[in-house]
């Protein structure tokens, strides 16, 4: 199977068989029972999957968009100190605002907070919060978008885990040759380095950023194709991925 959004496997999931699993544009995480004959493939973040990374596969895409505005992406990671969402908007008509709600359950939601949407747009908006109310466990995600006629319109949720330690996230993620490419996650100063699919080094710098921070990498000269991001603080390494179409 080949989908278009976050997949989470929980605690008490299981999945069996043999093929491949992969998410051309979100997170992939597994808590529960996962057949090693399945091979697997993440566009974005991995948590718990039991075997490496195999990207040579795919199937059949899904699509899980359900907003009138054309959402491409809504992406969750869980940082150090809070977690954090983003979201993109490729089109945009009378739009008015995004309520951002949580569950710990998936089916009873509390509001965190809104966001203005631009409105009417035909060009990619951005979009962030930030929620600081964290604990361990899993938290779910939704967006409840309203028109400026009152109409609603429900996002499907995503999933994040504070069982893990921080980890890395890029978005958006696909993207296309030249736009700007944000990761999140970094905290304090190291040097980040980005490795084409053949590993060879495509960009690297110094960087230094606060808690809450987003780090920018412009992609302009990259070609078409996976993209690693390493992050090294002293000892500390992390590493996270992304897609140019």
């Amino acid at each position: 199977m080949t989908t278009t959004g976050n997949w989470t496997n929980e605690s008490t999931g299981i999945v069996n068989g043999d093929g491949s699993a992969t998410s051309t544009t979100g997170n992939m995480n597994n808590f529960g029972t996962w057949s090693a004959a399945i091979t697997w493939c993440s566009a974005g973040f991995d948590t718990g999957m039991p075997s490496a990374e195999d990207c040579t596969t795919s199937g059949t895409t899904c699509a899980f968009v359900s907003l009138p505005v054309e959402l491409s992406d809504f992406y969750g990671t869980a940082l150090e100190h809070h977690n954090l969402l983003a979201w993109v908007t490729q089109t945009e008509k009378d739009c008015e605002t995004f309520i951002v709600a949580k569950s710990t359950d998936g089916y009873y939601w509390d509001e965190l907070g809104k966001v203005n949407c631009v409105g009417n747009s035909t060009n990619a908006n951005y979009y962030e919060f930030r929620d600081i109310h964290i604990s361990g466990g899993i938290s779910y995600y939704r967006l409840k978008q309203i028109d400026v006629d009152g109409t609603v319109h429900y996002s499907q949720p995503i999933s994040i885990s504070n069982r893990a330690s921080q980890k890395l996230m890029t978005y958006p993620n696909p993207i296309s040759a030249g736009e700007l490419v944000y990761i999140a996650g970094i905290e304090g100063d190291g040097k980040i380095s980005i490795r084409n699919a053949a590993g060879l080094i495509v960009s690297e710098e110094q960087i230094s950023l606060n808690s809450g921070e987003s780090a920018t990498i412009n992609s302009q000269g990259f070609s078409a194709g996976l993209y690693i991001v390493e992050f090294v603080n002293g000892e500390d390494q992390k590493t996270t991925k992304f897609i140019i179409r």
